[in-house]
């Protein structure tokens, strides 16, 4: 048989019933599917009372992956409406509160290696011109241990040189 015979109607007298009842099984299975997750979304969304969950501040402000990939940093707001820093590790999915304060925000946060981080604080509830210190520079191990403040935030003209004592805001 040629090749044109092949593609010709003639050849499957059956084929386009076959492509128009697999079109229409097709176009009912999708408009089932369809109506079936309408009704799923239709009930969540008028479960809920308000929208205030759309319009409030983020939960989560900052993410960033460790070099091997085996954690997340991830900065977070605490029932308290101040950013803290949390890390989770991926294969337990463990979580672990690394830096909170009550009087500043966890601003900019980066791997230095795969067990440390460094980051800055900001406050954002005060207006920028009103601040009166600056962001630092600090940095703690994925498991919380080993703070320490590398950049202070206000100038200091006297300090007795121990670094091992925990500075905060």
């Amino acid at each position: 048989m040629s090749r044109a015979f092949l593609r010709s109607p003639l050849a499957f007298p059956s084929s386009d019933l076959f492509t128009h009842k697999s079109r229409v099984l097709r176009r009912s299975f999708l408009s089932t599917t369809s109506i079936a997750l309408c009704s799923h979304v239709h009930a969540q969304t008028s479960a809920m009372s308000d929208a205030s969950g759309f319009f409030g501040p983020s939960q989560m402000t900052g993410i960033a992956l460790s070099p091997e990939g085996l954690r997340v940093a991830i900065r977070v707001r605490a029932a308290s409406g101040r950013e803290i820093l949390a890390v989770i590790s991926l294969d337990t999915m463990a979580q672990t509160v690394v830096f909170g304060s009550a009087n500043a925000d966890v601003g900019n946060l980066v791997w230095l290696s795969d067990s440390r981080l460094a980051f800055t604080l900001a406050d954002i509830e005060t207006p920028h011109g009103k601040q009166d210190a600056g962001p630092g520079l600090f940095a703690v191990n994925a498991d919380g241990s080993d703070y320490r403040q590398v950049v202070e935030r206000q100038p200091v003209w006297l300090k007795n040189g121990n670094d091992t004592q925990k500075l905060e805001p």
